[in-house]
């Protein structure tokens, strides 16, 4: 929902906003686990991330699908046991990015103003 509020407008919200801008603003070869071999990037787990948000907001259960796929052996732990929990990492690995970019790229006051950051996106 983080990545919800920064990238959509009244005119463009969801899918349509999330997974065009967030690959533009942060890279859609971004890897989801820095420094390991795990496949994971913003590419190609954003459009499963935001379908398990969906499920969420609607008072859904996680797919059963994303629970009963495992996670790449790279990145499996205690923690990470099946695709679920990477898209629980993967949310918070596209926010920190953001944040990241938006504060050392001084760019509060652009993605304070939607205007502006639809210009920018």
């Amino acid at each position: 929902m983080a990545l919800e509020a920064l990238f959509s407008s009244d005119a463009t919200y969801g899918k349509k906003a999330l997974i065009p801008r967030v690959q533009k603003f942060i890279g859609g070869s971004a890897p989801i686990y820095p420094g390991t071999n795990a496949p994971y990037t913003v590419a190609t787990t954003i459009d499963d991330l935001l379908t398990l948000r969906n499920k969420f907001a609607h008072g859904d259960v996680v797919p059963p699908v994303f629970l009963a796929t495992p996670a790449d052996p790279s990145v499996a732990s205690t923690n990470v046991k099946s695709y679920a929990d990477v898209l629980r990492e993967a949310s918070t690995t596209m926010l920190r990015v953001c944040m990241l970019r938006i504060l050392q790229d001084r760019l509060i006051d652009t993605f304070s103003d939607k205007t502006k950051m639809e210009q920018l996106l």
